[in-house]
C-alpha cells in the first residue's frame, strides 16, 4: 500500500496525496463521500457521492494551493 501524504482539511474533507498515481484523495468524514483528482490537471478521476458544488469548491481550493506552492 502506498504511503499517502496528508495535505490537511478543507471543509468536511480530509485531503491526501498518493504519489504512486499522482492523485489527490478527498474524503468526507461524515459519510465517506470521496473524490479522486488527477494532479496537476485537477480533473475528476472518480467520484463517490460528492455533489457538483463540493467538487467545484475542492477543485478551486486544490488549484489555489498548487498555485500558491503549498
Amino acid at each position: 500500500m502506498p504511503k499517502l501524504t496528508f495535505l490537511g482539511r478543507y471543509r468536511a474533507y480530509d485531503l491526501y496525496y498518493n504519489p504512486l498515481n499522482r492523485r489527490i484523495i478527498c474524503e468526507r468524514d461524515t459519510d465517506l463521500a470521496t473524490v479522486l483528482f488527477d494532479v496537476p490537471s485537477y480533473t475528476v478521476a472518480r467520484n463517490w457521492g460528492a455533489s457538483d458544488e463540493d467538487i467545484s469548491r475542492l477543485r478551486s481550493h486544490l488549484s489555489q494551493r498548487h498555485h500558491d506552492g503549498t
